[in-house]
């Protein structure tokens, strides 16, 4: 139906709608307790390569599905820096809906986590080793870690005070995606528990 190009600008063949938009999509996709990653594509994919047209056009068409590990684990993603790319070290033991996405967009900090950066990788990057497994609502996840394996400097979305700013968006529209997603899963099960004690027979007075 389109959904996935809700914040995508017009001129790209999107409907040119804000993050509300998007988010009361995630809300009513919540509400039908429909498990996709909508989020991650259309609101966070969609911020993400805000200023690379070819690939929002592949966003809104379903081509790119990206999954997201931006949280701040005891031990954070790092880089190291080899000539034509870079060196991913460290593992995710969470990424939602991976299983159901081809690509990951992952945070890393360079060796004395001073330095941040955004990398995209494909999921059949020679650098990733991948393990889904099920979830208790039915979603799924998976656990990364990195291989030794050199990556393109074109894997590298954002370094430095771009990476910054980036993340700090994308924590942004993720807190208000999922928020949203919450709200209509909170509908639901209310919904639920309403016509379960409907449909439950009378315990009576004594």
């Amino acid at each position: 139906m389109g959904w996935l190009s809700v914040v995508i600008p017009t001129e790209l063949g999107g409907f040119g709608g804000s993050i509300i938009d998007g988010c009361l999509l995630a809300r009513e996709l919540g509400r039908g307790h429909i498990g996709v990653p909508f989020a991650e594509s259309a609101i966070l994919g969609a911020k993400t390569f805000a200023n690379d047209p070819r690939m929002l056009e592949q966003i809104a068409q379903g081509q790119v599905k990206p999954a997201y590990a931006l949280q701040d684990d005891a031990e954070p993603l790092t880089f190291q820096r080899r000539d034509g790319g870079y060196i991913l070290l460290g593992a995710k033991p969470f990424v939602r809906f991976a299983s159901d996405t081809n690509m990951l967009i992952v945070k890393a900090f360079d060796e004395v986590k001073n330095v941040p950066a955004v990398f995209g990788l494909s999921k059949d990057s020679p650098a990733l080793k991948l393990d889904s497994y099920p979830t208790l609502d039915g979603i799924g996840a998976t656990s990364l870690a990195f291989e030794s394996h050199v990556i393109g400097d074109d894997s590298c979305l954002a370094i430095g005070e771009a990476a910054h700013k980036l993340i700090d968006g994308l924590e942004l529209a993720m807190c208000l995606a999922f928020s949203a997603e919450a709200v209509g899963l909170m509908e639901f099960l209310v919904d639920a528990t309403v016509n379960i004690l409907r449909c439950a027979p009378s315990l009576g007075s004594h």
